[in-house]
């Protein structure tokens, strides 16, 4: 049992309470005063997170206008084991100077935001990710005080003033405040003299208004007039207004948020239990005019506003964003490549040094999607030629692959090479493998066109074991056999190519039998409920799962006899659909209740998954479970006869009872070895299940009211086909994830079958056998 399991009722019902009460409990009362920077526009907090288990490091979006508790990246919460399988959860305390803070349960939030941020601020952030949001969930429960001048967020434990009196400080002047959706907001008076209600923000440096309020006026540059916090403080005196879409809402009429930039200005504290903010300028600043004629020529929806913006303010904080507009207006309208050349540079200009190779990824990917592939051309040129100042040096090679295969598809075939030559000298797996895997196979085609074949089946077998471009590169691979003569191409000749690539086990020893297993008749079944795709990350790298447990599947259909131990394996949708899989296959997940597993005689006896590194050790583990399994005699014996004639597999099951008894007869199409390259690292797939050869999935039920039951089959290999390939469509039109169609067919010269004898309304085996299936009967006891 986990951990989980024996915690005390006490906590179980705090931890009820806390999630009802839609609040974070409290490890101690107090204050925190939180270090802060502001980074890209947001306000990013150094902190600490921590569970029983670890304490990690962390940097954490401060947001009141998130309408989040706690946001944390999986990459965190992980390794802190504070979500448990039985779906619980363990709370995590975010380790603040001079208070903790305990959170029942994180919230997902945008994991590739916080990479993004990460990638672009690392250096400043002392190379600590940042990971999360603490947000208004979290926020509205304490007085805060946004004091950014002196770079500090300070969170204190709220006590309610009876008085009802404005407070005489420490805020130079306080305005009445009401919360709502967690957010604390006030009054501002609007042109007219109505009344709107306006909160305080930090998810964007700029303040924000809605866009439908400033269509009203006619103001969509967001020029609205004034906006009065006290008659006499006039807010647009102070911040620019962004025009955006606003979806907060109040009683009173939500209207804008105060961004980040306006927090560099003021010292804000806010106090939801006691219903006050109080404002304090701590620095004057000039009115950001530049700001304003950026959402002046925004609001234009013209590239020639923003391009004359940008030649007068191209170097500003606005300027990255504007630069990105105008190349998507121009992408948009169909632009000359000379205007977009144009756009493109702003774009480079205006990124990091340090990030430009980078970030030239992004663009270069937009513009393909555009179809402006000279533009694309262009855009990878100059990240290229900023390399090497680049944080990231492999981006240099990922530019190169990605101009190699615009060029290969313009038929420039010299340019083509020359750059996938220059990627595939500095790409690594450790940081490259899918844009690797890329390089080989457009490498493949490359030297294929120019007839150098040999190069060519080179470059493809390195594809093929890869998950990224294995399916392109085995279709590849069987075209270019054709055209090289000689040996057929099937799974036996790939098998040989990649010998030496990629990861396999034989069994050092054959099984031996001892006086207990002479004496039964017992043939085990294992069954082996896998994935192709099964892995994680792991660091920069990518450890895969589904490799450790085919290694442990070959090993053991080495070392066993077929007439003593039958394997099936059984493909699922989890991680993700393949080709592989069907409706046997998933009833069997299902039986499992979708975990990955070996299971001998209908009893689960290891992981199914796992890094190749804990291989022998299952191995070591499953052989006396298997050789036990075998000295357990079966009332049952299963005789039969299979043959092949065409497309048609046929036959006759004999099961012969020597007590009665009942039971149900599945009869299992395997397929000896079939090749679906995978994240989970196995290329070639063992025995793995591809129908039922009786009418029912669950199998023919049986009585043994006679000695022997006969069960006889005939089935058409291409109805098994159409079959799955039915199974398939079902299962996408029914919302699934779409698979390839990869080793879809079946081999007829690579099958088997498998008869297992379950007892009724169960997945235990009474008895199993295993027959080649060739044009010649085949006989196993």
């Amino acid at each position: 049992m986990t951990s989980a399991q024996y915690r005390p009722a006490s906590f179980i019902a705090l931890f009820f309470l806390a999630l009802l009460l839609g609040a974070p409990s409290f490890a101690q009362r107090g204050e925190a005063r939180i270090p802060i920077r502001v980074l890209g526009g947001r306000i990013v907090a150094h902190c600490r997170v921590s569970s029983p288990r670890r304490t990690i490091p962390v940097n954490l979006f401060i947001a009141y206008d998130s309408a989040c508790g706690l946001e944390l990246h999986n990459k965190v919460t992980n390794p802190l084991g504070v979500e448990h399988e039985d779906g619980q959860f363990d709370p995590i305390t975010l380790e603040f100077p001079g208070m903790d803070i305990e959170v029942p349960q994180r919230e997902h939030g945008d994991e590739e935001e916080m990479e993004s941020f990460t990638r672009l601020y690392a250096p400043e952030m002392d190379e600590v990710a940042c990971v999360g949001t603490i947000g208004a969930k979290i926020l509205s429960k304490y007085v805060v005080t946004f004091d950014l001048p002196r770079g500090m967020v300070i969170l204190r434990t709220p006590s309610k003033d009876t008085s009802g009196a404005a407070p005489d400080g420490p805020e130079s002047f306080y305005v009445p405040s009401s919360v709502a959706g967690d957010m604390v907001w006030f009054p501002v008076t609007i042109p007219g003299g109505d009344t709107r209600m306006m909160s305080v923000g930090g998810h964007s440096y700029d303040s924000i208004i809605d866009e439908d309020f400033c269509d009203e006026l006619d103001a969509l540059d967001g020029n609205v007039g004034p906006m009065l916090l006290r008659p006499d403080l006039d807010l647009s005196k102070i911040v620019a207004w962004r025009p955006e879409e606003f979806n907060w809402i109040h009683p009173g009429g939500a209207l804008a948020t105060l961004g980040v930039g306006f927090l560099e200005s003021f010292r804000v504290e806010l106090d939801p239990v006691n219903n006050w903010v109080g404002f304090t300028r701590v620095v004057e600043r000039p009115f950001p005019v530049v700001d304003r004629e950026f959402f002046a020529a925004r609001a234009e929806d013209e590239t020639g506003p923003l391009l004359t913006w940008l030649e007068k303010h191209g170097d500003t904080r606005l300027g990255r964003e504007a630069a990105e507009l105008l190349l998507t207006m121009q992408m948009d309208e169909g632009a000359d490549l000379s205007d977009m050349k144009v756009a493109v540079d702003w774009v480079h200009r205006t990124r990091r040094k340090d990030l430009r190779a980078t970030e030239a990824l992004k663009t270069v990917a937009a513009l393909r999607i555009a179809q402006c592939e000279e533009a694309a051309i262009y855009a990878a040129d100059k990240g290229i030629a900023d390399g090497r100042s680049d944080r990231y040096p492999e981006s240099v090679y990922r530019l190169h692959v990605a101009v190699g295969e615009i060029e290969l598809a313009r038929n420039e075939n010299r340019a083509a090479w020359e750059h996938l030559l220059s990627a595939a000298f500095g790409l690594s797996d450790a940081v490259g493998a899918p844009d690797r895997a890329k390089v080989n196979l457009l490498l493949g085609e490359y030297y294929e066109r120019i007839g150098k074949y040999k190069r060519a089946l080179s470059r493809y077998v390195q594809a093929v074991v890869t998950p990224e471009a294995g399916p392109q590169a085995i279709a590849a691979l069987e075209a270019l056999q054709k055209k090289m003569g000689g040996e057929p191409f099937s799974v036996a000749y790939v098998e040989k190519l990649i010998s030496g690539r990629v990861r396999g086990m034989t069994a050092p020893t054959r099984f031996e039998e001892d006086l207990e297993t002479l004496k039964s008749n017992r043939v085990v079944l294992v069954e082996h409920l896998t994935n192709p795709h099964f892995g994680r990350k792991r660091g920069e790298q990518w450890l895969p799962l589904a490799e450790g447990g085919a290694m442990v599947f070959e090993a053991l259909l080495t070392h066993f006899p077929r007439d003593r131990v039958a394997l099936v394996s059984y493909h699922g949708d989890v991680p993700r659909p393949v080709a592989t899989m069907n409706s046997l296959s998933l009833r069997a997940w299902k039986d499992a209740r979708n975990r990955p597993m070996f299971v001998v005689n209908g009893r689960p006896a290891a992981d199914g998954v796992l890094p190749y590194f804990k291989a022998d050790g299952v191995y070591d583990a499953l052989k006396p479970v298997i050789t036990r399994a075998i000295a357990q005699a079966s009332d049952f014996e299963i005789e039969g006869k299979v043959q092949r004639r065409g497309t048609r597999i046929a036959g006759e099951i004999r099961i012969r009872s020597r007590a009665g008894g009942s039971g149900r007869l599945e009869l299992i199409l395997v397929e000896k070895a079939v090749l679906y390259p995978g994240l989970g690292g196995a290329v070639i797939h063992r025995m793995v299940a591809r129908g039922a050869l009786t009418d029912e999935l669950e199998g023919t039920p049986l009585d043994f009211s006679e000695e022997v039951e006969t069960v006889p089959f005939d089935v058409d290999l291409d109805s098994i086909v159409a079959e799955n390939e039915k199974f398939l469509e079902s299962y996408e039109k029914g919302g699934g994830s779409s698979a390839t169609r990869l080793s879809l067919a079946l081999d007829p010269n690579n099958l088997a079958v498998i008869a297992v004898l379950r007892a009724p309304g169960s997945r235990q085996v009474l008895q199993a056998a295993y027959f080649d299936v060739a044009s010649e009967s085949s006989k196993v006891r």
